[in-house]
Order: C-alpha cells, then sequence, then structure tokens
C-alpha cells in the first residue's frame, strides 16, 4: 500500500483551515506576539477618569481579525464552506466569484479565528490606526495610547485587550473621539456604565462624580462548590479527582482575585501549594474561601481630594517566613495613589494593583523575608509611578523616567521594626547575604531625586497583612471599599514602640 506524503510535503505553503489555532499546522513559523492593555493600565484608566470625571467607555471590535492586516503573500490558507450553510448563502457567495468556480473551497487573504497569527495581525492595524488619529502608544504598557491637545495637555487615553476597547476622554473630547475610531473600524455600541456593566471579566459602574465602581459578585454566583470528605477521610492525601476539583475552582477564584478581589489572593496561592504537596487541608481552606469570595463586595476608585499633582505612592509591603507548604515564605504588596495627608490620618487612597505569591528566593530569617518582600513592593511602586508619568506626560522617555515619577513622593510601607530600622540606620545586620540585600534597598530609598520615603505601621494596621495570612486583619478589604486608610502614629502603634 503506498502511503500518502504529508501535507506539508506535498504543499509546503498551504494550510486547510479546518479547526482552532492550536490545531494549526504551521503555528510556530510566524509571529505571534500581540500586546494587550495589562490589567494595572486599565485601573490607571479608572483612577484618572475618577480623578478628572471623565466618562468611561466600553466597546467592542466587530470581527476584528478580519479587520487586521492581510496575511503574508506566502501564507495560503484555505476554508472549508459549512455543509449546512443555508442556500441563500451560497449563491450569495456564487455571485462573488467567476463562474465554474469552486464555492465549497476559499483561500483566505486576511487572519480570521483560529490562526496562531490573527492577533499579532490585528494588533498592527489597530496600532497604526490609533497612531494614524494622534495616539502615542506607551513604552512601558503596549496596547494603550495617550492623545495629547496641541497644548501637550492630555485629552484622551485609549486601551485595547484584543477586540475589547476602553476610553476615557475630556468631556470636549468624547464626540470627536468616537468619530475618529468609528471611521477607522467597525465597532459594537459604544457604552458608558451608569450602571453594571461587564468588560473584559469584571463588572463596572460609574458615578455622575466620576467615581468608578468593580465588583465580581455575579461571577461569584456561578463558583462550583468543592468536594467535601467525611471526618474519617481527613487524613488521607489528595486523590487525582480532588487535585482537578481544586484546580478548576481557584482558577476561578484566581480570576476574581485578579481583577479586583484582592482578598481571595493570598487564599489561592496557598491552596494550590497545598494541593501541590497532597494535603487534605486544601479542600477545608477551599471551602472558606468560597465562602468568602461569595460575599457582596463593591471595590471603588473615588475622587483623592487632592489634584493628581500633589499626591503621593503607596508602597505597602508584608511577608510571612517559612509558614507555607515546603517550608517557603510568602510576600504580599499593594500599590496605590493616596492623598498626603495619609501621613497624618484616615485619608483617600486608590489601590490599583497588588500581589500575592512565594517569595522567589529562600531566606533563612524573617527579617530576611520581610526585605526581599520591601525590595518587591519598591520595584513595583516605581514602576506604577513611571507607567502613570509616561501616562501624563508627551516629553516622557526611558532615560530620565525617575526623574519625571519623581515628582509623586514614594512612601515604602511596613511592619517589621527590625528592617525598619536597619533600613533608616547604619547597620546591616550579621547575615552577611541579608546586608547585601539591605545595602541595595538602602541605596534605593537614598537615590538622588528619587523621592523615596519609608514607614513602619503595626502589624494590626498593615493593609498588605490580608495577602500573606489566610485569616488576616481585614484592613485591606476595608481599604478597597472605602477607598481610605492612615499612615499615622496610633495607640496601638505608640504601645508596640513603648513595647
Amino acid at each position: 500500500m503506498i502511503r500518502r506524503p504529508p501535507r506539508s510535503t506535498l504543499f509546503p505553503y498551504t494550510t486547510l483551515f479546518r479547526s482552532a489555532g492550536h490545531r494549526d499546522l504551521r503555528a510556530g513559523e510566524y509571529e505571534t506576539e500581540s500586546p494587550t492593555a495589562s490589567l494595572l493600565a486599565h485601573n490607571l484608566l479608572c483612577f484618572c477618569a475618577a480623578q478628572w470625571n471623565w466618562k468611561v467607555f466600553f466597546s467592542d471590535i466587530s470581527a476584528a481579525f478580519l479587520q487586521g492586516d492581510y496575511l503574508p503573500a506566502e501564507r495560503r490558507v484555505f476554508v472549508q464552506t459549512p455543509k449546512n450553510y443555508p442556500l441563500f448563502v451560497r449563491q450569495f457567495l456564487q455571485t462573488k466569484i467567476p463562474a465554474g468556480a469552486r464555492t465549497d473551497l476559499f483561500r483566505m487573504k486576511k487572519a480570521g479565528f483560529g490562526l496562531a497569527e490573527s492577533p499579532r495581525l490585528w494588533y498592527h492595524r489597530f496600532k497604526r490606526g490609533a497612531e494614524s488619529i494622534g495616539g502615542r502608544e506607551m513604552k512601558l504598557c503596549p496596547g494603550v495610547f495617550s492623545f495629547f491637545g496641541p497644548d501637550s495637555q492630555l485629552r484622551a487615553l485609549l486601551a485595547v485587550h484584543v477586540d475589547d476597547v476602553r476610553l476615557i476622554a475630556h468631556p470636549d473630547q468624547q464626540q470627536a473621539m468616537h468619530e475618529k475610531l468609528n471611521a477607522l473600524f467597525s465597532f459594537g455600541e459604544w457604552k458608558h456604565p451608569d450602571d453594571w456593566t461587564k468588560f473584559c471579566g469584571r463588572y463596572e459602574k460609574q458615578l455622575e462624580n466620576g467615581t468608578v465602581l468593580m465588583q465580581m459578585d455575579s461571577y461569584a454566583e456561578r463558583l462550583l462548590d468543592p468536594p467535601l470528605r467525611s471526618s474519617t477521610q481527613q487524613r488521607y492525601p489528595l486523590q487525582p479527582n480532588e487535585k482537578k476539583w481544586i484546580g478548576t475552582i481557584t482558577g476561578q477564584l484566581n480570576w476574581m482575585a485578579r481583577q479586583c478581589r484582592a482578598d481571595l489572593s493570598f487564599g489561592v496561592s496557598r491552596i494550590q501549594q497545598l494541593a501541590g504537596v497532597n494535603d487534605p487541608s486544601a479542600l477545608t481552606e477551599l471551602k472558606i474561601l468560597v465562602d468568602r469570595a461569595r460575599q457582596p463586595v463593591t471595590i471603588k476608585f473615588e475622587h483623592l481630594g487632592c489634584d493628581m499633582s500633589e499626591m503621593i505612592v503607596v508602597a505597602v509591603s508584608d511577608a510571612s517566613f517559612a509558614g507555607m507548604p515546603r517550608g517557603r515564605s510568602q510576600g504580599g504588596l499593594a500599590v496605590a495613589f493616596a492623598n498626603p495627608k495619609i501621613l497624618e490620618g484616615q485619608s483617600k487612597l486608590c489601590i490599583v494593583t497588588h500581589h500575592s505569591g512565594l517569595l522567589k528566593r529562600v531566606v533563612r530569617s524573617s527579617l530576611a523575608a520581610e526585605i526581599s518582600q520591601a525590595a518587591n513592593a519598591l520595584e513595583e511602586a516605581d514602576f506604577t509611578r513611571a507607567l502613570l508619568a509616561e501616562v501624563l506626560k508627551p516629553d516622557f522617555s526611558l532615560a530620565n523616567w525617575l526623574a519625571v515619577a519623581a515628582m509623586w513622593k514614594l512612601v515604602l510601607v511596613l511592619d517589621s521594626r527590625t528592617g525598619y530600622d536597619l533600613l533608616n540606620g547604619t547597620a546591616l545586620g550579621e547575615d552577611k547575604r541579608l546586608a547585601i540585600d539591605i545595602a541595595a534597598l538602602k541605596q534605593s530609598l537614598s537615590e538622588d531625586a528619587g523621592g523615596r520615603l519609608i514607614r513602619w505601621v503595626p502589624g494590626e494596621e498593615l493593609i498588605a497583612n490580608d495577602l500573606t495570612k489566610l485569616c488576616g486583619n481585614q484592613k485591606l478589604m476595608n481599604a478597597l471599599m472605602t477607598a481610605t486608610w492612615a499612615l499615622r502614629d496610633t495607640e496601638v502603634a505608640r504601645k508596640l514602640r513603648a513595647d
């Protein structure tokens, strides 16, 4: 029997497009990089809209990939016409092709859904379109475009996530921006979320004063119940089917945590680690976390009560030493923009990013864990304020990013009194490896024109405490829901300092 050679041998430049992109026979031969706006970028747009009382608009682009660039000439992709197409569709197709041509097989000119390079071809087309109407793509966050007026003042911000678009614009420019974008692409309806509207996985709503609300309550209703064990089975390792259930449910919870439910971040990380060592307590903690996720929670970004040029950036850090499976240490951080009065008492803040996860390297003490995580928090805060500087400043360049970003003072906050004293003093401690970390962090804090400070608060007041403990002090969720916090010398702090 003669075996038919593989299709790639018969037709080296031909693909018969049968299904999804992961089955594309030529996947990997073409560039596929397609930047999309990060969650931090979307949060920054919400933050800016709340500060300037600019309206937020959402829209999706109809058949986005078919509006992208053409496939390369050497990329020959054929599609089969579905046999169940109605007669009038087949008749319409026949009017568009030469007489006698086949109607069951067509060559694609543009990338459709399923081809590996489709997102990139669409991204290139969108980028050219946005730049043609005055947009400038951000270097630190591709997929986000700033629009400046002749006076160098920001007039609009545009963020794209595949075919979903978020736009905020000065009231005088809203209509003009809509018209320019509609002339470039076929959009769906532009929606202003004056009521709860789903966008990129979370539900948002904007009030008349500009405040942006976010929640995942509707998504939480679809959470699955974790499997339960009887008391006599608690000591046995997790079974494969139980681990599969845990993976599914933690995936749902992790999505909620990323979108706006920061209070779930640590629980997701811990349960995944417990499941990794087949610890049956993962099921118990998963039930606790699912119950927490089902509680209604609304996060808000509102006006800080000061001009954006006066605000400060707050980087809150916390770590727990050797408290995770396999003896690893956990770190948590939150970065927020705040009214400078927060240094004196209760005041407004907006948390724009957070994280909870294992420390990247093994540490030998609680102090080493705190210092390592503090360095991570400082880097995240520097990136966040540099990103905001690029959003607002038309002359921003990476060569002098620090000089521009330093217009906002950065305050690093931690609850380790020993770490705070070492970073403010001259000693480096006895641990030589730790001494290097302390010296490097001190240098960053004292860098010329860096605008960086450090502040200590007790663990009972630290909002990052919930990012390193399953049952923390509940300060994080309170700060997210009320958009307030305080970096002041409380009675608790004074007592601890005296002790």
